[in-house]
């Protein structure tokens, strides 16, 4: 099973490292974020590579955010140190996650649990 989530996590990460490419030359990859359901967006973490999206359930934005250390290779085979943050979000509340210190984010649920605005905090706002 952990080696599935490895295999779909590395997948994601693949695929989206493109999207975030071409966002990247669009615009800041540190700016805020408004996702619906099931979208997901890429921030960066240090050299390592991030995750995020949210279900909606029941009134409630479910956020994750999977952070993996860069991959290493044993023959042609990669894997992967992966970390994954979980939150549960009633609409109209926050909850702030901290992959690494001195790099936090903070997931917002609005709209009915239908969107998630992802914001990249300073730490030094952190520290207040």
């Amino acid at each position: 099973m952990r080696s599935m989530t490895k295999a779909a996590f590395a997948l994601a990460i693949g695929v989206f490292t493109a999207h975030v490419s071409e966002a990247g030359q669009a615009g800041d990859p540190t700016a805020t974020r408004e996702l619906r359901p099931n979208q997901s967006a890429a921030f960066p973490v240090e050299a390592k590579a991030t995750l995020s999206y949210f279900t909606s359930e029941d009134g409630i934005c479910k956020a994750v955010m999977w952070i993996a250390a860069p991959p290493t290779w044993q023959e042609k085979v990669a894997t992967f140190a992966t970390t994954k943050y979980e939150a549960n979000i009633p609409v109209g509340q926050s909850s702030i996650i901290t992959p690494v210190p001195g790099k936090a984010f903070a997931f917002e649920c609005r709209s009915e649990a239908q969107v998630m605005t992802i914001r990249p905090l300073l730490l030094e706002n952190l520290e207040r």
